[in-house]
């Protein structure tokens, strides 16, 4: 009788989902440049180019801004993807190494774009590139492409993937769909000394994401720079460039009302942009106390909406200061609730960062509720005045709301 040999070898390990996911997706993505949540919690270019620059050296992740506020850049790994999986936080990231990941942003912001624009930019995007990993979003489609770039160029990789995206947005024209898109997640790299900043994507992994989803990504392969090429040449030697100016010409003559439903407006980035210039991150909502809608939309009463112009609220300045006397009250509150643990263990909300970190940055300027800061990337620390002395631990998932922001 023949015995089959003996295997004494160890145990393979068996992965949970979040490391799984990591041990897939790091390959693509920049540990320095990335953000939960939203864009602004991001670190400065000067923050990532020290990291880098000094990878491996002692205090390489730290570093003081202008008002002598300590951060502590936290390098994305395997907590954060489990922290976006188990607690439905949002990971931006751009591209980073031998492979990119390109994210096909298409979006529906405006009244006169259907979700049936979206499905038919999906439809036309995934025929030159089948090998799309496609998931949906609230207002849109997200499309994810690997692209091969070993041993290529970063800054003509990234000017080959800016060629794409226009070559793509005069193909959807031609096509006259009507759905808004960008590439995103380029890779970002040093430069003689500067960070070369990219426009952030977002990651699939927030929102229902299982072992099925990600073994469907696994199975999508890469495509080369020259692929990309090739698929620009055929569209540029058929498709006017014409085409896509008159394309423009014809959305921006449909106006940019945003979508409205059951007496309430969608507030668009462009619309946001308006009403954080006008009052700021966190105050523009605090005036429209009966906005609706979650983390992922903002819907405001149609009473509010002015064409052109940020959303007029019958909340003034004095409303501010009631604001401020809550939030701090709450984070007061928090404090003692988490006595030295993390904010998002005591409440995973984003409106809870989103308090403490505009809280945190109106305390810069208000001798009142002035404290010691100590912030990093996607990790905070506010300590008051009484406790500056005694051991405090980071609050994983919050940043400071930051200004200037090279997007």
């Amino acid at each position: 009788m023949k015995l089959a040999p003996y295997n004494s070898g160890p145990t393979p390990k068996i992965l949970s989902l979040a490391q799984a996911t990591w041990q897939e997706f790091n390959q693509f993505l920049s540990k320095y440049q990335w953000a939960f949540d939203d864009p602004s919690h991001s670190p400065r270019s000067i923050e990532i180019a020290n990291a880098i620059l000094n990878h491996g050296k002692k205090g390489a992740c730290t570093t003081y801004r202008e008002n002598g506020q300590k951060v502590v850049l936290r390098p994305l790994h395997t907590w954060a993807f489990q922290k976006a999986i188990e607690a439905h936080h949002k990971i931006y990231y751009v591209s980073h190494g031998d492979l990119a990941l390109l994210y096909f942003d298409v979006d529906l912001h405006y009244e006169w774009q259907s979700q049936e624009d979206g499905l038919q930019a999906q439809e036309l995007l995934t025929s030159p590139f089948p090998h799309l990993f496609w998931s949906g979003s609230t207002r849109g489609q997200n499309g994810y492409l690997k692209v091969n770039v070993w041993n290529e160029d970063y800054e003509h990789a990234n000017t080959v993937f800016a060629r794409t995206q226009s070559d793509l947005q005069c193909y959807l024209a031609y096509h006259r769909c009507l759905a808004d898109f960008e590439i995103k997640g380029r890779l970002g790299y040093v430069q003689n000394g500067q960070y070369k900043w990219q426009q952030y994507g977002k990651l699939p992994i927030h929102n229902d994401w299982t072992f099925a989803k990600l073994e469907e990504f696994k199975s999508k392969p890469a495509v080369s720079l020259r692929d990309l090429e090739a698929i620009c040449d055929r569209i540029e030697a058929v498709i006017p460039e014409k085409v896509l100016e008159d394309h423009k010409q014809h959305k921006k003559s449909l106006g940019d009302k945003p979508p409205s439903s059951d007496g309430y407006f969608l507030v668009t980035p462009a619309i946001e942009k308006l009403l954080v210039e006008k009052h700021g991150d966190l105050w523009w909502q605090c005036m429209f106390l009966d906005r609706k809608g979650g983390e992922n939309e903002t819907w405001l009463a149609e009473k509010y909406y002015r064409p052109g112009q940020a959303p007029i609220s019958t909340h003034h300045c004095c409303d501010q200061d009631i604001c401020r006397s809550y939030l701090l009250r709450l984070i007061v509150s928090f404090s003692r609730a988490s006595n030295g643990q993390s904010i998002s263990n005591v409440s995973r909300s984003a409106a809870c960062i989103k308090v403490s970190n505009s809280l945190l940055a109106w305390s810069r300027k208000t001798a009142s509720v002035s404290g010691v800061a100590i912030a990093g990337s996607n990790s905070v620390t506010v300590v008051p005045k009484a406790f500056a002395n005694r051991p405090t631990k980071s609050i994983p998932g919050a940043a400071p709301a930051l200004s200037n922001l090279p997007m």
